[in-house]
This record gives structure tokens, sequence and C-alpha cells, in this order.
């Protein structure tokens, strides 16, 4: 766009945030990349970056120096307004001198910062200037000023609210509703599926597991006055979120079937679920992987225990219902013929059993409910060598399809 010389300004966008500048001065910094090639004071681009209604707003234009060597030269410059800014928005300097001049051999910016107010439209923004030149032996003010130093364009969009929320992950069974509805009947709306309507819904099992994009671009369409009709719409905003899907199918957890044990019997519950993170909760508040539920501390009846096993993502959960009944009468004398010898011990032992307990399962089992050794007893005695584990309290489990026995032994 040509100019004569006092329209000196050679304008680009620096940067696009969303404060109002206070100093006298303003905090901007020139871009030193911007040039004048043709020498001839163009505005370039014409166009300010859009604004939306009640949104701060900042604007930070580069100028160049005005050329020299033209007839007379201009010294320095001096913007003195802008005529027809939009309504909430201010400018500013760095000049960083009392009189605001730029010099010939300074870089110049300007901000242009605030609120803007109002109404939604399409604003030609004029800037005008004070030139002073040099004539012969002294400097003077430029007849005419201030003078048309060139225009710029802004445009204030009518308020836009949109906001996908942040990436996230879910499930294949979980679905997730947005609703960008601005409420009005200007604006039109486009998701990534071409579908056109206010809300969207991202069904995770019609995906699949894996990374889904999904964004939306909303458009103002009129304004408030029809003033984009015919033309595509500058005031847009889009939005994106990454939605990754989790295909928690193979994650459970099992317990057993419900179990009857005698009220001298110790059972371990096992929870143990493969895998990265995983955490568990049972229905006493332990968090271990298995649990350890010795009858002969909570009596005859039927007792209910669960379990939820977490993930970062997948849960899963088992309940077991364990009914501990009195078979003292019935096992007193199997059990009497079960003997452990030396108890106490050092760590080897010998134990015999009868013939009715014969390739039934071995567990031994410390106090934490961890299975330390395990085994099967085909034989009537079995010698066991536990010298590599540490003294204390241990259980041993004995079960087969008839019976379950529990008994107790030292290690010292």
């Amino acid at each position: 766009m040509k100019r004569n010389l006092l329209f000196w300004l050679a304008i680009t966008i620096m940067t696009l945030a969303g404060s109002q500048l206070n100093a006298q001065y303003a905090s901007c910094t020139p871009d030193p990349n911007v040039t004048d090639p043709e020498g001839n004071g163009e505005i370039e681009p014409d166009a300010l970056p859009i604004s939306f209604i009640g949104e701060g707003y900042d604007a930070v234009l580069t100028t160049t120096p005005p050329p020299t060597g033209s007839g007379f030269d201009v010294t320095k410059i001096q913007i003195d307004y802008l005529e027809n800014l939009p309504a909430g928005f201010y400018w500013e300097t760095n000049s960083g001198n009392d009189d605001d001049y730029m010099y010939v051999d300074n870089w110049y910016c300007v901000a242009v910062t605030g609120m803007p107010e109002g109404p939604a439209g399409i604003y030609d923004v004029t800037v005008y200037a004070n030139a002073w030149i040099w004539l012969v032996f002294y400097e003077q003010e430029a007849p005419g000023n201030p003078q048309n130093g060139g225009y710029l364009t802004a445009v204030v969009c009518n308020p836009l609210s949109l906001e996908l929320g942040n990436d996230t992950t879910i499930t294949t069974d979980e679905t997730i509703e947005f609703n960008v509805d601005q409420e009005d009947d200007y604006h039109t709306y486009l998701w990534n599926d071409n579908s056109e309507g206010t809300q969207f819904t991202f069904d995770a099992s019609a995906y699949g597991p894996g990374t889904h994009q999904i964004f939306v671009t909303v458009r103002d369409t009129v304004g408030t006055t029809g003033i984009y009709e015919g033309m595509v719409s500058p005031c847009f905003k889009s939005d994106t979120i990454n939605i990754t899907v989790v295909d928690c199918s193979g994650f459970t957890v099992d317990l057993g079937e419900n179990a009857n044990i005698a009220n001298d019997s110790v059972i371990t519950l096992d929870a143990t679920v493969e895998g990265e993170n995983i955490s568990y909760l049972w229905s006493d508040e332990s968090t271990e992987p298995s649990l350890l539920v010795d009858a002969s501390e909570l009596g005859t009846g039927e007792f209910t225990y669960s379990v939820t096993v977490t993930n970062d993502i997948c849960e899963t959960s088992d309940e077991i219902t364990i009914t501990i009944s009195d078979f003292s009468l019935i096992n007193n004398n199997i059990t009497n013929s079960i003997n452990i010898y030396p108890n106490p011990n050092t760590g080897v032992f010998n134990l015999n059993i009868n013939e009715e307990l014969l390739n039934s399962t071995l567990q031994i089992i410390n106090t934490k409910g961890e299975i330390v050794y395990s085994g099967n007893l085909d034989s009537l005695s079995k010698e066991i060598n536990m010298q590599n584990t540490s003294k204390g309290l241990y259980l041993i489990k004995i079960q087969n399809s008839y019976h379950n026995h529990t008994l107790r032994f030292a290690i010292l």
C-alpha cells in the first residue's frame, strides 16, 4: 500500500495475550526482523488480531524507522492518536522518551491492550502521527501535523466460550458428553465427524481402544448486524481433546467359590492381578494382594469378604462367603493323628499323617498370610526343610476334598 513519506508505519503482529498495560511506556518489544524493503511506508498486515467482547486483549505492533534521502529527511516521529479504536482498547508506546518520539535510528513498538466492550463489528482504525523534518540547518515540525499515517482493521467478535477440557483416559464402557452451546442463533458448530450440533457424544465402545482426537470449531456467522454476511467470518474458536480408550475386559479378579471350613482352619484369599500400578482394597480396609482368614478368631457362621482391584484406569471386584462350621467332633481323631515334631524346631521337622490325608495339599503360611511353602502329601511321613525361613509362628494347612486342617508350629 503506497504512502507518502509520513506514512512510515510498517507494522507486524508480534504477540497476542490477555492483559492490559498500565505503565507510562508499554512493556512491548519490537521485532528486529520487520523490514520495509520498498521504503514507502507500507502497513503490513493491515489488520489487528481478532478480539472477543469481554476477553483481555494485548496486541504488539512493530514499526520501522521512516526512510531518508527523499528530498528532505524525517528526523523523528510521534504517534498522536488512533482514531476509531474499538471501545475498551488502549494504546501505548515503548519509546522511553518523555516526548514519546521515535528517532530514525530506533525501533519502535505500539501495544494495543484492554478488553473490548463492543459492539461486534469491523473497525477501520486510522493512525495519526506527527513528524519532524530537517531543512538545511535546522529541524522543524512537518506541515499539516498530525497527519494520516495509514489504516488498520480491527475485528471485534461476539463473546465465545469454548473449552472441551483436558485430555483424558476412559474405559470401553464409558461415554463423554460435550456441550458447546453458545445459547444464541448466530453461532455455527462443526465437529470432527462433520456433525453440526451443539452437543457431541463420545461413545468409547463405538470408537474402540486407542487414542482418539475430538475437535470442534464454533464460528460467529453474523455478529450483531450481519457484518460478516457474504464472507467467511474471522470470528471463531477451535478446541481439541485427545481421549484414550482402554479395554478393561481382561482385568478381572477371582476369589474362587464360596467355601466351607472348620472353625480351627485358616484360608488365604488371593486377589493377585498381573500388571503395573495395581492397588487392592478389601472389605476390612486392608490393602495387600491376599487376605488371611483365621476361623479360630471368628467363630462359627457365615462371613463375606470382598475386594476391589484397580490400576490407573481399570477396576474390578469380587466377593466370597466363607462358612465356618464346628468340625471338631468329626475331624478330631484325624487331627490328633497329624504329628509335627519337633515343635518348636529350627526349620527342619517331620510331618506324619494318617491315610485319610494322603495326597492332600500342604501349605505353610506366615503371620502375614503369605504362603512360604507348598507341596503334596504323597506319603504318611514327610521331612520339611525351612532352615532359610525367618523365625516365628507358622500355620500348616492340610486340605483335600473331605478334610481341611490347620496346625501351628514355631521356628526358633
